[in-house]
């Protein structure tokens, strides 16, 4: 036998395999960059927000407790003070947590502040208060805060008998001191509710500060304690976190520039960018690699179908690995060689014997039993034959899914068409192993019948496939009669009958690439269906009258609108078609076939 060992290249198939590879893998790899990236990001700002977050809470506390302690220091002072607000004590002491403490009165008729005494710790100078007005100082609130390059400025009224005393106490904070320094990755700021902007970072510039972070103070209406994302009137992304410092409604705020923040980003998305390329070029060879694998067994599948289609039936393709395609080499080699044999003991027998035996012999082999009684279908058919062998044949098989019926027949009748119908149904053996769709199984089985026939013979065949579970009939038919289905109705006429004639191709053997059609039904419960050869219309009375379509049709209706059973349905025929005949000789081999859908 000839081996086909040779490789033509699937151009088409392989680009497919490859594009398929690039596709899911760029589509991936670069939705996995996207998520890498975005979940690195929003990681990335939920540091910051959290170390910011921490940092400045500590920062409040601390905060709070140099306040607490300054205010109880202030007022163990204060007790000390005369009613005309003279302090007894002529300094602070230096363990005392505030440094130095003004009294003014303020005028009820102008308002102005007027200082009344003054204390501070030795060596701290003091600071001169008229900087902050009284006017300011009432309109705001009784309680301000000022913040004074390291000094923190706290301005409180104290009624005094009938007078109103304004009362200014500096304490250094190192918590403030430790916010505002230079080396850090943040800017600084305390602002009060209004959004107005305390003290900011001296890295700023005040006009900046003004033009750009004012405006989005103010546009916030609760700073309290929290963290988000604004934009500055510059574009600038900034990523913000606020905390009360426990002093009326004053607030620390930290702000980082989110590109500053993010400029790891740039690197991280390069690297993930340059090993994306080198994956997805592995992937490129890999996928070359495979479908040049790929391709070569099936190329070489289809050199060998080539040279079955040439009639070259001793062709061998040898199988490699363990996959479904060398499945489906393991099956066309045995297909190939199950023709072969076939072939070969048809030829010995016709040697052996004389034509009509060796075809009566055969031809025996291929009707099922005329009648069989399936879960999902009943059959029951009938063959009649014009001579010793016939050029019909039918057939049915069932698996775990589906109920296939064949009907054929063949050019003429006798041992030329017992033998074509031989092969027929041997290729269909062959084709039911291998669990294809009927439009294929119908080339195939047409490739075969070539072959056998070199397109001097031919055949017309229907082949039905009945889905047990959906109850769908799928149907090719290659010039055949077509089949006729009789729904469950009380009384049916010819416009009744749905005739199954969609689709018709070429007959079987006619061109070796001959294309066919499928089409489908949906079928019901107590559905009927006729199969049947052009030889029933075909039978002539003893005046030699043919039966035609239309007595045909006529004798199928009216055992239909009887309303027997099935069983009796297809016997009535059976009786009317033989009163028709009356034992005259046929023309033409009968054969036909009754199905009912239980």
């Amino acid at each position: 036998m000839a081996q086909i060992n040779g490789m033509d290249n699937l151009f088409s198939l392989r680009r497919k395999i490859l594009i398929l590879l690039m596709s899911i893998s760029f589509v991936s790899g670069l939705a996995f960059l996207m998520v890498s990236i975005t979940t690195f990001k929003n990681d990335k700002i939920a540091y910051i927000f959290e170390t910011n977050n921490s940092l400045i809470n500590n920062l409040s506390n601390q905060f709070k407790n140099e306040f607490k302690a300054a205010t109880l220091s202030a007022k163990s002072i204060l007790v000390t003070m005369t009613p005309e607000g003279v302090f007894s004590m002529g300094s602070i002491a230096e363990d005392h947590a505030v440094d130095a403490i003004e009294v003014y009165k303020i005028s009820a008729m102008d308002k102005s502040l007027n200082r009344v005494s003054t204390i501070s710790k030795p060596g701290v100078s003091h600071l001169d208060a008229e900087t902050i007005s009284a006017r300011n100082l009432i309109a705001q609130k009784n309680k301000v805060l000022s913040i004074l390059s390291d000094d923190v400025l706290i301005v409180e009224k104290l009624q005094q008998g009938t007078d109103t005393m304004a009362v200014f106490y500096y304490f250094k904070s190192d918590a403030l001191r430790t916010f505002f320094e230079k080396d850090k990755s943040y800017v600084s700021f305390v602002v009060d509710s209004t959004g107005r902007i305390v003290k900011s970072d001296s890295s700023l510039d005040v006009r900046y500060v003004n033009q750009n972070f004012l405006p989005s103070f103010q546009e916030i209406k609760s700073l309290g304690s929290s963290t988000l994302k604004i934009k500055t009137k510059d574009k600038k992304n900034w990523l913000m976190t606020s905390v009360a410092m426990g002093y009326e409604d004053y607030y620390l705020i930290s702000m980082v520039d989110e590109d500053q923040a993010l400029g790891a980003l740039k690197s991280l998305t390069t690297k993930s960018i340059l090993i994306f390329a080198i994956i997805f070029f592995i992937i490129i060879i890999i996928g070359v690699f495979t479908s040049t694998v790929l391709t070569s067994r099936l190329s070489m599948l289809t050199a060998a179908t080539r040279k079955v289609i040439a009639g070259d039936f001793n062709v061998v393709v040898a199988p490699k690995g363990k996959d479904e395609i060398t499945e489906l080499t393991s099956s066309f080699n045995k297909m190939t060689q199950e023709i072969v044999r076939l072939m070969g003991e048809t030829a010995n027998k016709a040697r052996m014997e004389s034509e009509l035996k060796t075809a009566q012999a055969v031809q025996e082999t291929l009707f099922p039993e005329p009648e069989v009684k399936y879960k999902e279908m009943h059959i029951k058919g009938q063959y009649i034959s014009a001579s010793e062998c016939g050029g019909d044949w039918w057939y049915y098989s069932e698996d775990e899914q589906k109920i296939s019926i064949w009907i054929a027949d063949a050019t003429g009748h006798g041992a030329s068409a017992a033998l074509l119908t031989s092969a027929a149904r041997s290729a269909v053996s062959l084709i039911e192993t291998m669990k294809v769709q009927p439009v294929e199984a119908m080339s195939l089985l047409n490739k075969a019948i070539c072959s056998v026939s070199k397109e001097n013979m031919m055949m017309t065949c229907f082949l039905a496939v009945f889905d047990k579970k959906t109850k769908i009939l799928q149907y090719v038919n290659a010039s055949h009669e077509a089949p006729i289905i009789f729904k469950p109705l009380e009384q049916i006429k010819k416009k009744d009958l749905i005739f199954l004639n969609e689709v018709v191709g070429s007959r079987l053997g006619q061109h070796v690439d001959s294309e066919y059609l499928g089409a489908e039904t949906q079928l019901e419960s107590g559905d009927r269906m006729l199969f049947y050869t052009d030889g029933v219309p075909d039978i002539q009375n003893p005046q030699q009258e043919s039966l035609g379509e239309r007595g045909f049709i006529k004798i199928l209706t009216t055992a239909h609108n009887q309303k027997l059973n099935f069983v009796d349905f297809a016997e009535d025929v059976n009786t009317s078609l033989a009163q028709f005949r009356e034992k005259s000789e046929l023309i033409d081999d009968v054969t036909y076939c009754f199905t009912e859908i239980t």
